[in-house]
């Protein structure tokens, strides 16, 4: 073959080369913006919104002021209400009976960790408007009593977490009342519990 009859050769195959490598970037071009998409609807929340109802809503806080009364530490929510943050209680307390009012507010939220490592508990008791408990609040309370109020609406992810082996667990409220109550994950523990009336 002389070079006249490969040159027409050669350039089909450049052609078919060009053709494949164009194909290629387009395929990666397309890859790139399916994924761009599927990134921008993930932080939109658009790619997995649910039509569950039953999503944990933490309480929102009117400041981020934080203010003390006695041995409890509370931040004020837009509702009028407070939630705990934060206790100065001895973690060696044996019994805990959260109060109803702080501040002339009434309490009707506990905050993350709250009453975490108070390992020597055996009692909790959660009072009446109470409506959310957060995470991780009785960490560390190994077998303690637990009494929840009939007015809990929300327990967060892990809100039991650490709470291994409770002494018992009751729901002031009616069976009816606890099935509607939003239960995090990692609160396998709350299966055990007893409704009172």
């Amino acid at each position: 073959m002389s070079k006249r009859d490969i040159a027409p050769i050669a350039k089909t195959a450049a052609n078919g080369k060009n053709r494949i490598g164009i194909a290629v970037i387009c395929v990666l071009v397309a890859i790139i913006v399916a994924l761009t998409v599927l990134i921008v609807l993930d932080a939109s929340g658009l790619l997995y919104k649910s039509d569950n109802s039953n999503e944990i809503k933490p309480p929102k806080k009117a400041s981020a002021e934080v203010f003390k009364d006695g041995a409890y530490s509370y931040s004020l929510l837009t509702d009028g209400t407070v939630m705990i943050t934060n206790s100065a209680l001895p973690r060696d307390a044996t019994e805990l009976n959260i109060p109803e009012m702080l501040g002339g507010y009434k309490v009707s939220a506990i905050g993350e960790s709250a009453f975490a490592l108070m390992t020597e508990l055996h009692t909790v008791r959660v009072p009446e408007g109470v409506t959310y408990i957060g995470k991780a609040v009785f960490f560390g309370a190994l077998n303690a009593k637990l009494y929840l109020p009939s007015t809990l609406k929300q327990i967060d992810n892990g809100a039991m977490e650490g709470f291994d082996e409770p002494a018992g667990i009751y729901f002031a409220g009616t069976e009816k009342a606890w099935s509607e109550v939003v239960i995090g994950d990692g609160n396998a523990i709350l299966a055990r519990v007893v409704c009172e009336n």
